[in-house]
């Protein structure tokens, strides 16, 4: 029977192995820096590993056992504890060895006797096998350590949390939680109250051991959950805390109520961060990357211990029980407010007798490590996977071999290697009836065969081939069940047929660095059932000439090549391509004469060549005299990368040309491509563009949780979206601003994060005109009150202005223009900088346009004003970079429908060109604000640009101070 007063500890000297008595002076703690020589990436890649696999082993640990239920619920109850030994011990080495930590424990006179340290250093407590604990939640990694404090009294397989529901469907996490019988709580106490009971009549057993954990507060401590806890307290009349939450008195007691008769004793534990400056929070700053894949866990984690005799609280009266439960938190308010006084907490070192006479003393603070007693425990995470491995071994007699070699033979080496060795006569063709036998049984058993063997018995017969249909049709990354199923069925299977002298050369096509060299004159080498010549220059060094010999391709390049249709074949879908340089597209001339019917001839065997018309002045250009081809469709599929527009030069003029009526006027596809490419200018940095919204960036897969936003110009287009976008992302506050109505943009808000399953989170809507002084200042001490802080601020407010000449506009809506898109960023940004200092990511995002790198006639308020805005955000990293504050501009993209344009909207000439969507915008801006990137300061950045190809240009853009403004001399 489970015994709820302190276990003896027979045959042991406490004092000489426990350190009974002894008060330790505690030396500085380290500040847990990286591992010397260890890289962030590494360190990452290998605890995403280890936490990975073990959280894998320990699922299917469970999985296996869950049999056992329906047999021994007793026998089930114990194997799913040691599942939970080897979570807590998943947990420690995790912490051990990524995130090492000194803990620091004291407790009061009610657990003298019950924290021992031993003699190698480590921790003993010697708590009861069936209690309640309870403690402040200070941030999500709380319950890691209390864990550890369970496996220092041997509890850690018997440990139960009561937490929110959606925690249960966290992918691998979840499921364990859900084997461990932990209690889920949706906070919606009808509902709640009967699963609750259910779950702790399980627990009412006093043979039973458990230790039933639970944060009272409910959440961790955070500005915005300190801001509702004041909220609350000013509601009740009741006085709130300072380091901690009011506490919700509901769920626990009713715990109490069920449990008292097997339960005697409450544990309390005061849980405090050091490192963490007065006013701020530990979750803010020790977040689970911080701490796990940073290397800078807290510097300690200090832990003060009380506990309370069941009996003695008054669990029967709610009012009463409600004020018990909140004079404890106001005592660990000021547990807290002493440890920032003086560094720690208070520790008991007094001595007085136990109920058997025996003098026992306060053990003062001890200092431990967060490790297990012996190096090889963690061996029991894999420990069942292992066992059941060895018991398959064991019965079926060997392990699966042969599937080794099947996927060895998927390496494209041995393919080569194969195809060579037909080539040299190394290997014979085989027996014609032999092959058709197994082609015959491998047809028969086509459903049953996996893909990887029918790729193996088409090696091993011969039928891959070079020039015939089976190679040819084989994709690069592998061979399907059906490709490979009819090259069994051939009859007669292609053989490689012996190099010509036509088609060999001193540099002979190569397939990955393997000479192929079975080309004919009549029969071009192919690759996946394309010409080589038609691949791209960039894919090829150099294309096959006319004569029909080959030239040796560039490896690296033709792996990235695009995969071409079969000959003859229209597609749909363009291909992401490789854009020409700028000062390519600006020099090219090509016809520009009847384009509709001036069309390239596909190629062969020789490159196309492009024809130049010299126009006369006084008439239209002549026809390009090229064979007419079919001209592919051009419809292009959503979400799809585009390629930078090849505008076709200006038509030239005779020589000696005066009057502008002589002038040779341009076509309206010339000065549509034209306006085109200029507003393409920004676009030039990344390969590839885009113009919607793409799986890289989809803010569903950001985690913005505890983030407070701020957006100006959010009542509608691109500001609407933006919101959406960041509560998509889990964001906890977002604050809107507009002179206009806001309601739309709020519901849309909501509506996002409910269909994304994220947390609703708190909006406010705040008048605001950026041009005005006194309307900003009113907004940010508004949102002060309500957020306390901001972590990332969006000032998408702007206009164009009406176009007209210099000499023709009116100068009022000239300086309109320059007021609204630089005046007013200087005048949000003056008065939210002391907010944004005290945030986290301390991020503002001003929305910019490629407009700024033009001279558009008409144009001169908006473009100037955009470009100054770009000088404007690197003043402010300049000046504020020194605190943390990250600036830069961003352009959205040419987004139709947007109210920036003006009543009339995108012009009818230019409709073609803005063809980027609103939610291109958004999600790129929630991609880059989700973590913060400082070599992005004071910079620009188009949101058209492909993302991840731009993360890899960091070093590129730091070594060149590229993306800035800056005289070119």
């Amino acid at each position: 029977m489970a015994s709820n007063a302190p276990r003896t500890i027979a045959g042991v000297n406490v004092e000489r192995d426990f350190g009974y008595g002894i008060s330790t002076k505690p030396a500085k703690a380290p500040e847990g820096e990286p591992q010397p020589g260890q890289s962030k990436a590494s360190r990452a890649l290998s605890l995403a590993s280890y936490f990975v696999g073990g959280c894998m082993a320990i699922n299917a640990s469970q999985f296996l056992g869950a049999p056992l239920y329906l047999i021994n619920e007793d026998w089930y109850n114990a194997w799913i504890a040691f599942t939970k030994q080897s979570w807590g011990l998943l947990t420690m080495t995790m912490t051990q060895w990524w995130a090492p930590t000194v803990v620091r424990i004291s407790g009061d006179s009610s657990v003298r006797g019950q924290l021992l340290k031993t003699t190698d250093g480590s921790l003993f407590c010697n708590f009861p096998e069936r209690m309640i604990l309870i403690a402040n939640h200070q941030i999500y990694t709380d319950w890691l350590y209390l864990w550890w404090i369970g496996y220092t009294a041997g509890m850690h397989g018997r440990i139960y949390v009561v937490l929110k529901e959606s925690l249960k469907r966290i992918p691998v996490i979840g499921w364990g939680m859900q084997f461990s019988q932990f209690i889920f709580l949706k906070r919606k106490w009808e509902q709640d109250k009967p699963r609750m009971a259910a779950h702790l009549q399980k627990f009412n057993n006093r043979k039973d051991l458990m230790w039933l954990m639970m944060f009272p507060e409910g959440t961790n401590l955070a500005d915005s959950t300190r801001e509702a806890s004041k909220k609350w307290a000013e509601k009740n009349g009741i006085s709130d805390m300072q380091h901690t939450l009011l506490p919700r008195s509901t769920g626990l007691q009713f715990i109490l109520q069920e449990l008292r008769q097997t339960v005697d004793y409450v544990y309390d534990c005061t849980i405090a961060y050091e490192g963490v400056p007065r006013g701020e929070y530990a979750q803010d700053i020790f977040t689970v990357g911080a701490s796990y894949f940073g290397g800078k866990p807290p510097k300690s984690v200090n832990m003060y211990w009380r506990r309370f005799l069941v009996s003695s609280i008054p669990v029967d009266d709610p009012k009463k029980f409600e004020l018990w439960l909140r004079q404890r938190w106001v005592e660990k308010d000021k547990f807290i407010e002493d440890y920032y006084r003086t560094g720690r907490f208070p520790a008991d070192e007094g001595v007085s007798k136990d109920q058997k006479g025996q003098t026992i003393r306060g053990a003062g603070h001890i200092d431990a490590e967060i490790r297990p007693k012996y190096w090889y425990e963690f061996l029991q995470v894999f420990a069942p996977i292992g066992l059941f491995a060895l018991v398959l071994y064991m019965f079926y007699g060997a392990l699966p071999t042969k599937v080794l070699d099947q996927i060895k033979s998927l390496d494209q080496k041995i393919v080569l290697k194969q195809i060579d060795a037909y080539q040299k006569g190394q290997i014979k063709m085989p027996d014609k009836k032999r092959l058709k036998a197994v082609a015959a049984k491998a047809l028969q058993d086509q459903q049953k065969v996996p893909g990887s063997k029918l790729r193996n018995a088409a090696l091993s017969q011969g039928v891959v081939t070079l020039n015939g249909k089976p190679l040819a049709d084989f994709p690069a990354k592998g061979l399907d069940d059906k490709t490979a199923a009819k090259a069994l069925s051939a009859k007669k299977p292609t053989k490689l047929k012996p190099a010509s002298k036509a088609a060999t050369s001193k540099k002979p096509v190569t397939l990955n660095g393997k000479p192929i060299g079975s080309a004919t004159s009549k029969k071009p080498v192919t690759l996946n059932g394309k010409p080589l010549q038609d691949f791209p220059a960039k894919g090829l060094d150099k294309a096959l000439n006319t004569s029909g010999t080959t030239a040796q391709p560039s490896i690296a390049k033709l792996s990235s090549a695009p995969k071409l249709p079969a000959k003859g074949a229209a597609s749909n879908k363009p291909q992401p391509q490789k854009r020409k340089p700028m000062k390519e597209l600006k020099t090219e001339q090509t016809s520009t004469a009847a384009p509709k019917s001036t069309e390239e001839k596909p190629a062969v065997k020789q490159a196309p060549t492009k024809t130049k018309v010299k126009p006369k002045a006084s008439s239209a250009p002549k026809k390009a005299e090229t064979k007419p081809a079919v001209k592919p469709k051009a419809s292009v599929a959503p979400k799809q990368p585009i390629a930078k527009p090849q505008m076709p030069s200006a038509p030239q003029t005779v020589a000696g040309s005066e009057a502008s009526e002589d002038k040779q006027v341009e076509s309206a596809d010339v000065r549509r491509a034209r306006k085109k490419l200029e507003l393409r200018q920004g676009d030039g940095f990344t390969s590839t563009v885009h113009s919607e919204t793409y799986p890289t960036i989809d803010s569903t897969r950001a985690n913005l949780k505890g983030k407070n936003v701020f957006i100006c110009g959010a009542s509608r287009g691109i500001g609407r979206t933006i919101a959406v976008s960041f509560a998509k992302a889990g964001a906890e506050s977002i604050a809107i601003g507009a002179r206009s109505d806001l309601t739309a943009t709020e519901t849309a808000t909501v509506d996002a994060a409910t269909a994304a399953k994220r947390k609703v989170p708190k909006v406010l809507q705040v008048k605001l005109d950026v041009t005005d002084q006194k309307s900003v200042s009113s907004a940010a001490e508004e949102i002060e009150k309500a957020f306390g802080r901001l972590d990332i601020i969006v000032h998408n407010s702007g206009v164009v202005g009406k176009p007209a000449l210099l000499a023709d506009g009116d100068p009022d809506d000239w300086w309109n223009t320059w007021t609204t898109n630089l005046y007013g960023p200087y005048l949000v940004t003056r008065a939210f900088l002391p907010l944004l200092i005290k945030g986290g990511d301390k991020q503002i995002v001003f929305v910019s346009s490629v407009g700024s790198f033009l001279k558009s006639p008409n144009l001169s308020a908006y473009q100037a004003s955009k470009l100054a805005l770009l000088r404007f955000a690197e003043f402010v990293s300049a000046e504020y970079g020194d605190k943390g504050v990250l600036p830069f501009c961003i352009h959205p993209g040419n987004i139709p429908g947007t109210d920036i344009l003006g009543p009339g909207g995108v012009p009818e000439d230019m409709k073609h060109i803005f063809t980027e969507t609103v939610e291109l915008a958004a999600d790129a801006i929630v991609y880059l604000t989700k973590e913060k990137r400082e070599w992005l300061a004071g910079r620009y950045v188009s949101c058209t640009w492909d993302m991840k190809e731009l993360m890899a240009k960091k070093d590129e853009v730091i070594k060149g101070d590229k993306l800035k403004v800056g005289l070119v001399l």
